[in-house]
């Protein structure tokens, strides 16, 4: 008896296991569906061998990131090989405010950032949540938003004051002056981005980001209109 539902315990295991990975395998296919579909449709069989030649083969793409540097970034860091980290340098090198970025930045950002996709109207980073990472979009327009007082309805309302597009970084704010996010932002299309966590953000690129965001108060400070705000303002 007592072997037998060792049995049925462990058939059940397997079965809860089963359920538990193709979930998973379905998550994974949902969230990859809109760069899934750069592959046309005609080269699609039901041969899985050939469909995976079909998916390496193909280079074309979608804003700056082609299938195989996407793939790259979803597979996990300790597994990226010295070629697969070259080939995400040389395309972070094309990413407009990531030219300044040293080769040895370079390198170290194509061994831990990861790639995410967002449909329009999701929200990425929200107004006075705490930080985790900063992003940079290879695709697509963020828009970005702060709360303010509506007078008439009595209610925070989030007003637009900017947007975030191809080439540009967006959550960088609060890493570097260590507060909860100062804007709200949402994607107003659909949106490839790159995502750098804090760790590995204020180990690559704090100094960097810190120089310029001096650089630029000091050239603020030339101009009597500011002459009256504070540091923090």
């Amino acid at each position: 008896m007592a072997s037998r539902k060792k049995a049925d315990e462990e058939k059940l295991r397997r079965r809860r296991l089963a359920r538990f990975r193709f979930k998973q395998l379905i998550h994974v296919v949902i969230c990859n569906r809109y760069w899934i579909a750069e592959i046309e449709d005609q080269e699609i069989g039901n041969s899985v061998h050939r469909n995976v030649a079909v998916i390496e083969r193909r280079l074309t793409h979608k804003g700056t990131l082609t299938i195989i540097e996407k793939k790259i970034l979803n597979s996990p860091p300790g597994e990226r090989t010295e070629d697969a980290r070259r080939i995400l340098r040389l395309v972070f090198r094309k990413i407009e405010c990531m030219q300044e970025f040293t080769e040895g930045q370079l390198d170290d950002l194509a061994g831990c950032a990861t790639f995410q996709y967002c449909e329009p109207g999701r929200v990425v980073l929200r107004e006075g949540h705490q930080p985790h990472a900063v992003y940079f979009i290879s695709n697509g327009e963020v828009v970005v938003s702060r709360l303010q007082w509506d007078n008439i309805y009595k209610i925070n309302t989030d007003v637009p004051c900017g947007t975030r597009v191809r080439g540009q970084m967006f959550g960088e704010i609060a890493l570097l002056h260590d507060c909860p996010r100062t804007a709200t932002c949402t994607t107003a299309t659909d949106c490839e981005l790159l995502c750098v966590a804090r760790t590995d953000f204020d180990r690559i690129l704090r100094r960097t980001l810190l120089d310029r965001w001096a650089q630029i108060q000091r050239a603020l400070e030339r101009f009597d209109y500011f002459k009256h705000w504070s540091s923090d303002q």
